[in-house]
Formats: C-alpha cells, sequence, structure tokens
C-alpha cells in the first residue's frame, strides 16, 4: 500500500540484513516498522517459521547434491569454528530450537551497538536524522556481543570422496587471509584472470580447448567473508575425464601463475573486468546501500568499499605470483570430489 519494493531479509556466515526500497515520503514509516520489528518482536509463528527452515534445509542441502558438496567443504577444511558448518545449520540443532533459544539470541544480538543501518536516496540529511533520533534514539545501546575472531581449525592436504545419485563434482579449495589483508584484492585479480568470462584461463583450457568439463567457476570468499576463508575452484567434470585428469590441469594453470609474470596486456584487461564489475554492482540505490552496509558490518569501515578500485589497480604480476607461492600449495589445499553413486 505503500509503494514498498524489494522487502526481503537474508543470513549469511557473517550477517543477517533486513532491506527494503521505499518512496522518500515514507521514510518516517519504515522506521517505525523496523524499530518494531528489531525490538518488539512476536514469537506467535515461531514453530511455524521453524518448519520452514527445517524444509529448507532438507531440499537445499539433504536432498541436493550440491548442498551437500558445500557442506562436506566445510567440514573438512574447517575442524571447528563459526565456517565448520554451513549457515542453516544442522536438523538436530533447528528441530531443537525453542522460544527461549531466539529471544535469547535476541537479547544478546539484536542491540544497537551491533547494527549497521544505511539509507541511499534523495532524501534530506537533516530530516532523515531527525526521523531516526525520534524513532531509534531512545533505545539503549547495550553490550556489544563478542564476536568470533577465527574461522575455525583451518586444516590442509585433504583428499575426500563421497557418494550420490547425482552428476560427479569436484571443489579444489585454498585457504586465504581476508581484508583488510592487502591479498584480498590480488586474490579477486586472480579470480577473474582464471574464471571470469569465456576467455579466462581455466573456462578456456578446460571448457574450451581440452573440453574436459562442462562448467567450472571460481569463488573468493568462501563461505564467508569476515574471517580467513577459502578460493575455491568448483568444476562440474565430463564423463569421460577423471578427476586426477582435470585436477592436473588445473595444477598446471596455478603452477603458472607462481612462475609466469601475467603480462601487462592481461593486467590492463583484468583490472579494467574487475572494476567495472565493481562499480555496475553499485548502480542501483538497493546495491549501493547493501554494499555500503555490508562493508561496513563485516570489515569495520565503509571506505573498504570506496577505495577499492585503487586497490585493484596496485596489484601486479610480482604481487600475483607472490601470492600464488604462497597459498596454491599442496598442504593449504582441500579437495573434496561428489562421484556417481546410488544413495
Amino acid at each position: 500500500r505503500n509503494g514498498g519494493n524489494d522487502l526481503n531479509a537474508y543470513t549469511s556466515k557473517d550477517l543477517t540484513s533486513y532491506h527494503v526500497s521505499l518512496p522518500v515520503s515514507r521514510l518516517e514509516l519504515w522506521a517505525n516498522v523496523v524499530v518494531d520489528m528489531i525490538f518488539d518482536p512476536q514469537y506467535r509463528e515461531f514453530y511455524t517459521e521453524r518448519n520452514v527452515v527445517a524444509e529448507e534445509r532438507r531440499v537445499r542441502v539433504e536432498n541436493s547434491p550440491d548442498g551437500l558438496l558445500y557442506e562436506k567443504l566445510l567440514s573438512e577444511a574447517f575442524v571447528d569454528g563459526p565456517y565448520h558448518w554451513g549457515t542453516i545449520g544442522y536438523e538436530k540443532d533447528i528441530s531443537n530450537l525453542t522460544i527461549g533459544d531466539a529471544k535469547e539470541f535476541h537479547s544478546k544480538y539484536y542491540v544497537p551497538n551491533n547494527m549497521i543501518g544505511v539509507l541511499v536516496g534523495d532524501f534530506k540529511i537533516s530530516e532523515a536524522k531527525r526521523i531516526i533520533e525520534k524513532t531509534f534514539g531512545h533505545y539503549p545501546a547495550g553490550k556489544k556481543p563478542a564476536l568470533a575472531t577465527n574461522s575455525g581449525k583451518a586444516v590442509g592436504d585433504i583428499v575426500e570422496h563421497f557418494s550420490y545419485k547425482a552428476e560427479p563434482s569436484l571443489i579444489v579449495a585454498f585457504h586465504k587471509p581476508t581484508l583488510p589483508d592487502p591479498t584480498e584484492y590480488t586474490f579477486d585479480v586472480i579470480n577473474a584472470l582464471l574464471c571470469s568470462g569465456e576467455s579466462s584461463r581455466l573456462r578456456k583450457r578446460l571448457i574450451y580447448e581440452k573440453k574436459m568439463v562442462q562448467d567450472i567457476s571460481c569463488s573468493v570468499s568462501f563461505p564467508g567473508s569476515r574471517l580467513n576463508n577459502l578460493f575455491s575452484i568448483w568444476i562440474d567434470p565430463l564423463k569421460k575425464y577423471s578427476s586426477d585428469q582435470i585436477l592436473n590441469e588445473i595444477y598446471s594453470e596455478l603452477n603458472s601463475l607462481k612462475t609466469q609474470p601475467v603480462g601487462p596486456e592481461d593486467l590492463s584487461r583484468i583490472e579494467h573486468q574487475v572494476t567495472s564489475g565493481f562499480i555496475f554492482s553499485l548502480d542501483e540505490n538497493m546495491k549501493l546501500a547493501q554494499g555500503l552496509a555490508e562493508f561496513e558490518t563485516i570489515f569495520g569501515d565503509w571506505r573498504f568499499l570506496v577505495n577499492y578500485p585503487e586497490k585493484i589497480k596496485e596489484v601486479n604480476s610480482a604481487k600475483i605470483m607472490e601470492v600464488a607461492n604462497k597459498y596454491f600449495s599442496e598442504k593449504n589445499r582441500v579437495v573434496v570430489e561428489r562421484v556417481r553413486g546410488n544413495k
């Protein structure tokens, strides 16, 4: 009735976010609704929603070949800690959650000292401040909860196989740091070099030249960004090639990054590709708001977002070789393969 659009929420390994787009004249309505939701939640539908989450786990994990692969990778790569399990948790945990658990969690984490809010749009800042102060201002800041500073005990030199009634799939992952470590920017460039676009090195080599895989993609910060995480390569192989054959091709490409400098033309192309992709990811009010909120919440400073293009420009061939030699090693590597079975 008030023109709201894109009203939704999501939870990742690093944060929970609530978002909506509204006409500027409805800013005070938004503030009143959010204050009510955040500080005075009702739990009448708790068990209904708990069942929804349990069903979501069954669909996305237990009955999903890729969901199981994702969960297996985390359990193998991190012995413990917050990145050891998927965001949704295990069935036994979901089914045993009570309203008391939810209230305890809410009282600990849903406090102003643990919240970041971002407004983006054509509004007067003075008026927005007045509304925010009027609606949010009288709630006590609360105690900022202690958050994990380590993603869990990271282990490498692991090769794990599991059977499932689905087409084979393969993940190769390497442990890596996160921001503010500048290595993160180099990994973004490596990601684009290897997997972004049809002319990227791994896609060109394995899909078009050697025709060994159906698809291949990379992820820079799996499963989250706030803590040390994984650079991962996801592969859907073609049946006539073994995982060893495919892995040897991937390792060969990674090893070339260690010894052969990336040429200036490739670096210039990748820099343009990464930077333009970054800029286009912020070309709407909602995208910009989410970007600012995530950088401030996850890394503690929204300026990482603003400075990103300049940091990408600083990545050169020497940094790529240094990062490849340091992180693309067997002792730092986790391989998980899903093989076709009757399960």
